[in-house]
């Protein structure tokens, strides 16, 4: 069993966030978030893809580069262009995978049931389906957009408690890439 006191509490972090992790991680998540925070000063909007993908024996899900955007009309026409990308990446992976879906399910709905899960999830710009010849498999990638207009955008991004997870290993890896050398 681990030490509760090699743990911290992520509301240290955010209020929004619940839970504890290891020690080890809150520092390179705290400098995720300073440098998301630098990265969004003076950004109208923030737009990030949010990736599914479905097999046998589960789910996966992640958050795929959160970027900044001087306006809605720029995230916008970025976000589609980055949803094209994604698109190539998966139908290239191998011939078994086809695009099935225009505008998925909002990211908080069970594609198998329809049951919507609890938690703030964002709102979804858009987003495309793929489906693998393969029984089971599917991917799904939703853009997601969060307007400077209904307050800090980093803020906003760590209030998404559905995403919670996602997110955090997002800026834990971005702490990562920044960290000092030594």
């Amino acid at each position: 069993m681990t030490n509760p006191g090699h743990m911290f509490d992520l509301t240290k972090l955010s209020s929004h966030w619940t839970g504890s992790l290891i020690a080890e991680l809150e520092e390179p998540i705290t400098r995720g978030i300073a440098r998301l925070r630098e990265q969004s000063q003076g950004q109208a909007c923030l737009g990030f893809a949010l990736i599914s993908e479905f097999d046998y024996d589960g789910m996966l899900e992640h958050v795929d580069l959160v970027q900044p955007y001087a306006s809605k009309t720029d995230a916008d026409a970025g976000l589609i262009q980055r949803l094209d990308a994604h698109e190539q990446s998966v139908l290239t992976r191998d011939v078994g995978w086809k695009r099935i879906y225009d505008n998925v399910l909002p990211p908080g709905m069970l594609p198998a049931t329809l049951n919507v899960m609890p938690g703030d999830f964002g709102n979804q710009f858009i987003g495309r389906g793929f489906k693998h010849t393969i029984p089971y498999d599917s991917i799904y990638v939703r853009m997601i957009r969060i307007d400077g207009d209904n307050g800090d955008l980093v803020d906003q991004l760590l209030s998404l408690d559905g995403l919670q997870s996602s997110v955090v290993d997002y800026l834990h890896q971005l702490g990562k890439r920044n960290e000092p050398e030594g």
